[in-house]
């Protein structure tokens, strides 16, 4: 067929294309070959293999046009419908404006000699006049909404969320109502600045036509424009809600209250770095890049640093992110190819050739994009769940002593399982009403009236709060509540840290903005990232991420953008690197270096107009020069100017000189290669490259080793070792089915191999298969290679976490026989304690003590044994134990504290005073131990000490109901009636519900003689908890007092029935009221 076998794929004649895809003769082709691959799907490899490049394909009868061949025949001026519709906003535009001046200047007569080749015939003109009119208004209004770039059969769902909100401004420019209000949720989204003054003018032009435009923007040239500003504040979430200003933009400036206005005066600012970072080596260099609009550029990413990739709407900023080089990077580090293979011949619908090649990939250990897709997809999810901070509540939770005490373990703590949920509405605290035609109904679950767990386990509360109350907290309330919790508040403060702090904790997910979900996405890489930066992570080097961001200031105001920067910082210290898409000047100003593409969107877009940092380093005139091209082709900044051509092609009058840059190298992978090239020379070649392939593997270079063993396994497909090393690297690169499929072909040809059987376990356990218990087990029978004593322990501990559920005593033997592989290991020991708890305790206190024993300072040990007494309600023993722990670590607040509690469970109130105090030394901000030594002092009659550290509580959290209650009852104890109900009235005002708060304020309110609210109180009183005999009491003398006997004697009555002499000095005063004010019989 002559196709020359030196020529790229991108540069082949078509011709050539068609052949190599086709195929001819007895050649089949790539089509070809894949039939006949899909003639053996049966076998396991094949479908692995097609796998891999399956995907669309253009259908090969219409092109991807979608309309028959007949549909395709009409044709307006020599263009059919398919061809009209893969136009450009602005393309289409132009053809549209040519057939309206046709028709205008076509002559009386048809075909006159003035007609233009693309005018209509006169009764074509005729029909289609009024219909012509429409469609160029509207293409102007799209094209007016800054969306030119845009074909018009591009796919809605790939639309940004600023282009659809755009595409429904035009729509509504083209209605032309009047008297509306129009209410627009950021419009300026993935807008240019160089484009928002065409926004400004069509909001202006509704405004003139007799309509309102209420605009929630952060654009600071959208408020400019604005004639009214209201700022909303002053913080987020239930910190905000209020009008903090109101006024026009100049008004706003001078308001200081205003944290808006106070950025817009540049009293406040972000501040742009004292000192830039320097490209290094590690550099990412993407190489001919031909996907989309992209024109065959090359552009080079500098790791470690803050990049920013700039340009108007459409320049290909998100192709070059997106389909570049994250999916190459992706699949780089899969160890596949980079290349994405196009079905219809390597181009793509707007015919530009797909190709691109990627160097520098050994820079990064992974690469991971943090986009705006929401981040669950149903309302169990939330962001408390996202950031793995629930795992560790529901551990405190259970390792309560109320928690022990019920045998409740983390799972009754958890909404999503069966055990401690409501079972009514599953745990969600709503139920839907299906309503047949109509629309389904959802209400309050009446069992558990919207708590989502049942009443047994609300019951359960650490440091007060019940698991519902913390998952209405705030972040913010949160961290303060778990501050001696640092698992869980570690990552509570990363989501304060990026300004989510007002979230609360079980919101749900689909309630989330865009922005949210992004920012809560990077507070989970946040957390592993201070964890590097704190050198958490023992002697392991940090990990150098790439953090692909796009649009990540979207509906951020400029204080929430500054707190934005700081995170990044953060990424970036602890081994990162970031890359953006970015409008905003504010995060611009702040990058290491910036790339910007354009000149224009859409097919005029693709190039790369520069790459620098933000500041000038040419001369004076060129820096003037270059301000002038900001504001044409959309540089930001004087950037260092890669495509001159272009840019002197387009405005002659600019000249700056192109700098390019060597190509970066790859050393190691170069060397890989010739090594593995001298290793063919060996006398044995299969063993040659498993050899260099388990060298690989231990270089972490997966893809070379995969290759190896590939062709290892076609040459010799019995070799057991090259299908377990395939069967790692498929476990390594994540690729747990293929996995699978070589472990065990790898035991079909040698079955007594214990690594193969062991790992071959472990993936089938975490793919949850039944048939995983098999091979654990004949892994426990065979002996390990290298470590016997380590190895069969692993097999023990990992057949005894697979069978735990279902058979908890063969569980506990398993890792009994773990702890005998390896005595000096404690963890088999927990283990098997753990596994026994529930039936045997005693045999669990003596693996536990086992466990102590090996490890005398395992806080894991002690924390299993003291819990255990616990639950057994041996608190002299658990007292030993917490003792032991403070002894142990007497700088450890938090030991200190739960000793102090425990000693107040058992009564002993002067040494939890001394407990608690030494724990508040240490850590002070503790609010529930400093609410707990209060009531402990007040128990023990040191009012003073009470009243002091409550007062103290008072003012530092005003809002906090407990802490009232707390002072109103220290109030009660020393007769100080006035203050006490003032306190307990605060109470009931900040929490409605608090119950046992009403019944303090009956007594206070009853003592200071106002008897309708000691009435009023014990009625609420009885609505949040069952009556008891004192309620009775408490309402008789009050109705006794206002003089209403009849109520008054009911009430006497009802407290004398269920008193049962255990109040005399009450019940002689009842009987004696009775005689006084019932009549003689």
């Amino acid at each position: 067929a002559g196709i020359p076998m030196d020529v790229p794929w991108a540069e082949l004649a078509p011709e050539h294309q068609r052949l190599v895809i086709e195929g001819e003769k007895r050649f089949p082709g790539v089509r070809g070959f894949f039939q006949y691959l899909d003639r053996k799907k049966y076998k396991l490899h094949v479908r692995v293999f097609i796998s891999r490049y399956r995907g669309y394909s253009t259908c090969s009868d219409c092109g991807g046009a979608r309309l028959r061949r007949e549909a395709q025949q009409v044709r307006i001026a020599g263009k059919n419908i398919c061809e009209i519709c893969a136009m450009t906003v602005e393309e289409a535009g132009k053809f549209f404006d040519e057939l309206v001046k046709g028709i205008s200047s076509t002559g009386e007569g048809a075909g006159g000699s003035k007609t233009r080749s693309a005018a209509l015939r006169r009764e074509e003109a005729e029909i289609g006049e009024r219909l012509l009119e429409e469609i160029t208004s509207r293409l102007r209004f799209l094209n007016d909404v800054g969306l030119e770039y845009l074909a018009l059969d591009r796919l809605t769902s790939t639309l940004s969320g600023g282009e659809a909100q755009r595409i429904q401004l035009a729509t509504s420019l083209g209605s032309r109502l009047v008297g509306t209000l129009y209410v627009l949720d950021e419009p300026s989204i993935g807008l240019h600045s160089r484009d928002t003054h065409r926004l400004i003018k069509i909001l202006h032009g509704l405004r003139d036509l007799g309509n309102t435009v209420l605009v929630v923007e952060h654009d600071p040239d959208v408020m400019h424009a604005s004639d009214q500003i209201l700022d909303l504040g002053p913080g987020a979430g239930e910190h905000g809600g209020r009008v903090i200003a109101t006024g026009t933009y100049d008004e706003i400036q001078r308001m200081p209250a205003s944290l808006t206005g106070r950025y817009l005066a540049k009293n406040v600012h972000i501040q742009v770095p004292v000192k830039r970072r320097k490209p290094g080596r590690q550099q990412v260099t993407i190489r001919g890049a031909r996907v989309h609009n992209l024109k065959n550029i090359d552009v080079t990413i500098p790791m470690g640093m803050l990049v920013a990739i700039t340009g108007v709407s459409g320049s290909g900023k998100s192709t070059l992110l997106h389909d570049v080089l994250f999916r190459g990077l992706s699949t780089l580090k899969a160890g596949q190819s980079p290349h994405p293979v196009s079905p219809n011949g390597g181009q793509t619908r707007m015919g530009h050739p797909v190709s691109f090649v990627i160097e520098g990939d050994e820079w990064i250990d992974d690469v991971i994009l943090v986009d705006q897709s929401p981040i669950g997809r149903t309302p169990r999810s939330n962001p408390v769940t996202y950031i793995k901070a629930f795992d560790g509540i529901r551990e405190l939770f259970a390792g309560t002593p109320e928690a022990h005490k019920r045998g409740f373990g983390p799972g009754h703590f958890s909404f999503n399982v069966p055990g401690g949920r409501c079972e009514t509405c599953q745990g969600d605290g709503t139920v839907v009403v299906e309503m047949q035609f109509l629309a389904d109904v959802e209400l309050i679950c009446e069992e558990c009236k919207g708590a989502r767990f049942k009443p047994e386990v609300l019951e359960v509360r650490y440091r007060g709060k019940s698991i519902h109350d913390v998952l209405n907290m705030t972040v913010r309330e949160a961290m303060h509540h778990f501050a001696n919790a640092p698992k869980v508040a570690d990552k509570l403060r990363m989501l304060d840290e990026v300004g989510l702090g007002y979230l609360r904790l079980g919101q749900s997910a689909t309630t989330l903005s865009g922005g949210e979900a992004q920012r809560v996405k990077l507070a989970a890489h946040l957390q592993p990232a201070t964890s590097a930066t704190r050198g958490l992570a023992g002697k392991q080097p940090k990990r150098r991420m790439l953090y692909i961001f796009d649009e990540p200031t979207t509906g951020l105001h400029f204080d929430d953008i500054s707190k934005l920067l700081s995170a990044f910082r953060r990424l970036i210290e602890a081994g990162g690197s970031i890359l953006l898409i970015e409008h905003n000047l504010e995060v611009i100003k702040t990058a290491d270096w910036v790339i910007d593409l354009g000149p224009e969107g859409g097919e005029r877009g693709g190039y790369v107009l520069g790459e620098g940092p933000p500041e000038t380093d040419h001369t004076k005139e060129h820096a003037t020069i270059a301000a002038t091209v900001c504001r044409i082709f959309t540089l930001l900044f004087p950037l260092r100017t890669r495509h001159a051509a272009v840019m002197v092609l387009l405005l002659s009058a600019v000249s700056l000189s192109a700098q390019s840059k060597p190509a970066q190298s790859k050393p190691a992978q170069s060397a890989r290669k010739t090594v593995r090239h001298h290793q063919v020379e060996e006398p044995d070649p299969v063993s040659a490259k498993i050899n260099q392939a388990e060298d690989d593997i231990g270089k972490q270079d997966y893809a070379a080793a995969e290759s190896l063993l590939k062709e290892a396994v076609a040459e010799m497909p019995e070799n057991y070792s090259a299908w377990y090393d395939l069967g790692y690297v498929y476990h390594a690169t994540g690729r747990r089915d293929d996995s699978i499929a070589a472990y065990r072909k790898s035991i079909a040809s040698k079955p007594d191999i214990f690594e193969t059987n062991l790992n071959l376990g472990l993936a089938l356990a975490e793919a949850g298969q039944p048939d995983a218990e098999q091979f654990l087990r004949a892994a426990t029978k065979l002996t390990p290679v290298s470590g016997p004593a380590t190895g069969q322990k692993r097999a023990w501990i990992a057949l005894g976490h697979v069978i735990q559920s279902s058979k908890q005593d063969e569980a506990a033997s398993a890792y009994q026989q773990a702890a005998l592989a390896d005595p000096t290991d404690p963890e088999p020991h927990l283990l098997a304690g753990a596994a026994l708890e529930k039936q045997h305790a005693a045999e669990a206190e003596k693996e536990y003590r086992q466990a102590l024993a090996l490890q005398p300072q395992s806080l894991d040990a002690l924390a299993a044994l003291t819990n255990l007494y616990m639950r057994q309600k041996r608190f002299g023993d658990a007292e030993t134990l917490l003792r032991q722990l403070v002894g142990l670590h007497p700088d450890d607040a938090a030991a200190h504290l739960q000793l102090g509690r425990m000693l107040a469970i058992s009564g002993k109130n002067n040494g939890a005073i001394a407990e608690l105090e030494s724990g508040l030394k240490l850590d002070p901000g503790d609010r529930d131990a400093q609410r707990d030594l209060a009531e402990l002092y007040s128990d023990a009659g040191k009012f003073a000490d009470a009243e002091r550290l409550y007062a103290s509580l008072v003012v530092a959290y005003p809002n906090d109901p407990n802490i009232h209650e707390g002072l109103g009852r220290a109030f009660l104890r020393q007769k100080k009636y006035p203050e006490a109900q003032r306190e307990l009235e605060r109470t009931v005002q900040l929490k409605p519900d608090f119950g046992p708060a009403y019944g303090d304020l009956a007594v206070a309110a009853n003592e200071n003689k106002n008897y309708p609210l000691a009435i009023q109180s014990v009625d609420m009183r009885a609505k949040y908890m069952p009556e008891i005999p004192m309620t009775y009491f408490l309402r008789a003398t009050a109705y006794d007092h206002l003089q209403d006997v009849k109520s008054a004697a009911r009430y006497y009555h009802q407290f004398l029935a269920v008193a049962g002499g255990k109040f005399p000095d009450q019940e002689w005063q009842a009987r004696h009221r009775l005689i006084a004010i019932e009549p003689k019989k």
